[in-house]
Order: structure tokens, then C-alpha cells, then sequence
């Protein structure tokens, strides 16, 4: 015969089993602040001719497609910021960030977070395949 404590007891035990089976791993973003000067003068561009991967420090890195055409539409201390049209840039963590691209000279040294505003760098840079106009 059960009693009510024997069903709360029951209760509680399946209660934490469930909890137990829904908890997910926190992955931190990496992020510092970055000063962003919007471009006042004529645009840079290029293509992507090769694919790339983008590690930021958490297990899921940025995917940079081939053929994308980026356009530089600012500045940080950093390097330059390009935003393009042909695919959604975003930075996972244990949230989505959309983000501009930050690129020194060849390399991806990482991106600008748009709406928190703040820079998260690339694990290592990464060298790019471009084609300019």
C-alpha cells in the first residue's frame, strides 16, 4: 500500500531524473569590446574563391562560403568590417550572434557581434582566398 509520502518520494525521484535529461551545456562566447567606425570613403570588396572555417572557441566554428561577395562597410582597431548578402554570418555560442566579418589584410582574425557590439576573435587567423573587383 503506498501512502502519500511513498507518491511524493516517487514523485520527487522522476522529477529530478527529468531535470537531470534536460540540462545543456553553457558554451561562453569570447567577447571584448571594439570601437566601430562606419565607412565614410569608397567601399573595398571581394569574392571568396575557396571555403573557409572560422574556429571561435566553442564547438561550433563559422562556415565562410565560397563565392560570397563581402563589401567592407567599416572599421575596427581590429581591422576591416565587411558585411554581405549572400549568406547569414552568425557566431554560436549557447546563443546565435549575427555578426560582420573582420578581416587583416588575407586572414579572418575574427567578427563584430552587430546588436552587442563587441569583437569575439577567431581561435587562430585564418587565411582567405579572395578575388577583388
Amino acid at each position: 500500500m503506498t501512502t502519500p509520502l511513498h507518491r511524493c518520494l516517487a514523485a520527487l525521484s522522476l522529477g529530478s531524473l527529468l531535470l537531470c535529461g534536460c540540462a545543456f551545456n553553457v558554451v561562453y562566447l569570447t567577447q571584448r569590446p571594439a570601437t566601430f567606425t562606419a565607412l565614410s570613403q569608397e567601399a573595398k570588396s571581394f569574392t571568396l574563391v575557396a571555403p573557409a572555417k572560422v574556429k571561435v572557441g566553442t564547438p561550433f566554428p563559422v562556415y565562410l562560403r565560397d563565392g560570397t561577395h563581402w563589401t567592407q562597410v567599416g572599421t575596427t582597431e581590429l581591422g576591416e568590417v565587411y558585411n554581405t548578402k549572400d549568406q547569414v554570418l552568425a557566431v554560436e555560442g549557447s546563443n546565435m550572434h549575427e555578426a560582420f566579418l573582420v578581416v587583416d589584410g588575407d586572414q579572418v582574425v575574427g567578427f563584430l557581434l552587430k546588436v552587442e557590439k563587441t569583437f569575439s576573435s577567431a581561435s587562430q587567423p585564418v587565411r582567405i582566398k579572395i578575388q577583388k573587383p
